[in-house]
């Protein structure tokens, strides 16, 4: 269903898009779809499925432009890249996948994960991309030689959400430990551990990098994050809110 949330329609409007008149269902996908993933200029739709497919969308035209095979097992997670021009796809087969757009085919397979990849995020100088899997770990890849720059351990359950702040020094994570935790990149060392009292299945940075939300199947959470660092425990968020209906994801 091409349609956003309340929380994004003033993006949409200043955008000069209309949500009343685009909203629509449109058919492609043969199974459930996992994850979308919207360009920046409102132009394209990126979707990943259980018939182990990505789909490539115009907004405006509500059609398929490009579909991308080459998985063979369910998409849990589709990301683009700040110039729009490459995505990640997560798999069911515990691979990381780099694609260019305008190709078919993969450019890169990165492996290493112990099973399925449920989320990643690209660096903020798209040289790097960071995976969450459901093996309880976190991997920092190069994407330029398919290689893993860091192996980040600490969760005692399956890891579903990352993102990387703007600066892209610090990375967040959520799992089904009912946790989020903060990592240095540099060194692949947590920082702190805030407990956000059920599993966690997404997490986003503010676009000036200050704030850290976490959302769970009912809980809102919105953190200082900066203050949780080199915290022993004992981190409160800032906003809590708690939804009537299950919540899937966070966006400032």
């Amino acid at each position: 269903r091409f349609s956003q949330s309340a929380a994004t329609q003033s993006r949409f409007a200043a955008s000069g898009v209309d949500l009343e008149s685009r909203c629509r269902v449109v058919p492609g996908h043969s199974g459930p779809v996992y994850s979308v993933a919207l360009s920046r200029n409102l132009q394209h739709v990126l979707s990943g499925s259980q018939d182990g497919s990505v789909r490539l969308w115009s907004w405006h035209q509500a059609a398929v432009l490009a579909t991308y095979h080459n998985h063979g097992y369910p998409v849990w997670h589709v990301c683009l890249a700040s110039h729009q021009s490459h995505f990640l796809s997560c798999c069911h087969d515990g691979g990381l996948r780099l694609f260019d757009t305008q190709r078919l085919s993969p450019l890169r397979l990165m492996a290493g994960h112990l099973a399925d990849v449920t989320a990643a995020t690209f660096h903020a100088s798209d040289a790097y991309a960071l995976s969450a899997s459901q093996d309880g770990t976190l991997r920092l890849w190069d994407t330029s030689a398919s290689s893993c720059v860091r192996l980040l351990l600490g969760h005692s359950g399956p890891v579903t959400a990352a993102a990387v702040t703007p600066a892209a020094a610090v990375a967040a994570s959520g799992s089904e430990d009912q946790t989020v935790r903060l990592w240095d990149l540099g060194s692949g060392r947590a920082t702190a551990t805030l407990p956000h009292g059920e599993p966690v299945s997404s997490v986003a940075f503010s676009s000036d990098g200050r704030l850290l939300a976490s959302v769970g199947t009912r809980q809102l959470r919105v953190w200082n994050w900066e203050a949780a660092v080199g915290r022993d425990g004992g981190a409160e968020p800032v906003l809590c809110c708690d939804s009537p209906v299950p919540l899937i994801g966070a966006s400032f």
